[in-house]
């Protein structure tokens, strides 16, 4: 049987707002795929300086209501953050409700993970708010069933995730710099995305042991690089020609950046957002400044320890 939380202890509880912050994914291995139909991976993510922010507040029982600034963001059962907080009253056996705002500048479909960071800071705000009082690690396992990148929000502003994303673990990283975010502006599915990779996109044996091998040695050196160059030099994201499949935008633009920039550029996640590094502002600014002048949307962000710094 399921309670709900008294209106009148509703009224004396505080709103709860947080900042949700993007990703981007400096190494992305695709070991296979699995029998329940997702992939198995190896990651590297890190924490950038790019935020949304949620709003909590108490709501009628069972009623789940979501106002965002954009009006494109699904305000159903398809938004994470809705399903979060469903899922979060079932598993407290509650039928209380909750009203998100949403006030966004992660782009969506973008591979930064808005959606997922959006969802795990609700169901924090929740625990607190209903007094549910779940631990950590009790948040992140439901996080898990929420979808698959949620729980790697607990463990920023670097964090490694292996199965299907849903297995984090806290690393550090011992260079903080900036990135230039090229924003593509094609929204990607990533149900399409895994559709169309093909395991020859991870390696050429297709030999799942080999190519964590390959992950745990990408993954080592950038956690020990002290420069944007080396970090560069082996980030890595098995999912890129899949994506060019699905958006064959992005290949060009992809190929173009990388011509004018001289350096070498990734696409994060399964998303159109592209990323390179920088070791100081100044020269991020510089190449955002170019990138904007060829009316690209580019952001200069903190990256790893320097996530909290946007330009």
């Amino acid at each position: 049987m399921t309670k709900s939380m008294p209106l009148s202890q509703a009224a004396a509880q505080a709103e709860r707002v947080a900042v949700a912050p993007a990703k981007i994914n400096l190494v992305l291995s695709v070991l296979g795929k699995r029998t329940d139909g997702f992939h198995d991976i190896k990651s590297l993510a890190v924490a950038v300086g790019l935020h949304d922010q949620v709003k909590v507040s108490l709501a009628p029982p069972g009623h789940f209501e979501l106002q965002c600034n954009w009006p494109d963001v699904p305000d159903g059962e398809d938004n994470l953050v809705v399903r979060a907080g469903r899922c979060l009253a079932q598993h407290a056996g509650i039928d209380s409700g909750a009203r998100f705002e949403l006030t966004k500048s992660i782009p969506m479909a973008a591979g930064l993970g808005g959606g997922s960071s959006d969802a795990a800071v609700s169901l924090q705000l929740l625990n607190e708010l209903w007094q549910v009082r779940l631990s950590e690690g009790e948040l992140m396992e439901l996080a898990g069933t929420v979808g698959s990148d949620v729980p790697l929000f607990w463990c920023l502003p670097t964090a490694r995730m292996s199965g299907r994303g849903e297995i984090v673990e806290q690393s550090t990283m011992s260079w903080s710099g900036w990135a230039v975010l090229v924003i593509a502006g094609y929204a990607v599915k990533t149900p399409d995305v895994y559709a169309n990779w093909n395991p020859k996109d991870s390696d050429t044996s297709s030999d799942p042991a080999a190519i964590d091998e390959g992950a745990e040695l990408a993954i080592d050196q950038v956690l020990r690089a002290t420069s944007a160059d080396e970090i560069m030099a082996v980030a890595v994201n098995h999912l890129e020609h899949a994506i060019e499949k699905v958006c064959p935008e992005v290949a060009e633009l992809r190929t173009y950046l990388a011509g004018i920039l001289g350096v070498p550029v990734r696409v994060t996640g399964a998303g159109s957002t592209m990323f390179t590094l920088f070791d100081d502002q100044e020269s991020a600014l510089q190449i955002q400044h170019m990138l904007i002048a060829q009316r690209m949307r580019a952001e200069v962000v903190g990256v790893g320890n320097n996530a909290t710094l946007r330009s």
